[in-house]
């Protein structure tokens, strides 16, 4: 377990990841791990946001409503046709009780969950590892199609050997086709 952890250090420290960061993740880590809620997730993100540089996605409105809502948002604001809308018109308020409580919604755990997925998938010591893994995988694809064709022969042949064992009228007949059997099991 901590040579695990150990190379995950490593790893984070040669991305050029500050010491105080890693103290600060791991910290989170081990409280998130223990005792996991939403108030704690939430407050774990906030504190990393800025260190980590962490980058909430843009919420896409439906095409509809949202141009319902920004055409009406523009209107509130006074501003005219080309120009964009704030962040903070644009962005969903919580639902109902949610902007009482210390909890976040549900979209913005989705949005914290994808600011951390995108900043540990565009680590350089990540995608040297996802590319340095893509030719085994891939090996792993071709023998696993090998093998699934393999096993769809070996299902057709046993089809035919079984209806032949039910043909079979003679002893010598049934013994053929036991020998038949025998040899594609190996």
């Amino acid at each position: 377990m901590q040579t695990k952890r150990f190379v995950a250090l490593t790893l984070i420290i040669e991305c050029g990841v500050d010491l105080q960061i890693i103290e600060i993740v791991d910290k989170y880590r081990e409280e998130l791990r223990y005792f996991a809620d939403l108030a704690r997730f939430a407050n774990a993100y906030k504190q990393l946001q800025e260190p980590l540089n962490l980058l909430l996605p843009k919420i896409t409105l439906p095409s509809t409503s949202g141009q319902a809502n920004a055409t009406a948002v523009r209107n509130l604001l006074g501003l005219p046709e080309n120009e964009s809308l704030p962040d903070w018109a644009v962005d969903a308020g919580p639902a109902r009780r949610t902007a009482a409580s210390r909890l976040p919604s549900n979209h913005e755990v989705i949005r914290m969950l994808l600011a951390f997925a995108e900043r540990t998938l565009s680590t350089p010591a990540l995608r040297a590892d996802l590319v340095w893994e893509a030719p085994e995988n891939e090996a792993r694809r071709v023998h696993t199609r090998e093998l699934k064709k393999e096993n769809e022969d070996w299902a057709k042949v046993k089809k035919g050997l079984m209806a032949a064992a039910l043909q079979a009228k003679t002893a010598a007949a049934t013994k053929t086709n036991k020998e038949k059997v025998s040899f594609h099991k190996r």
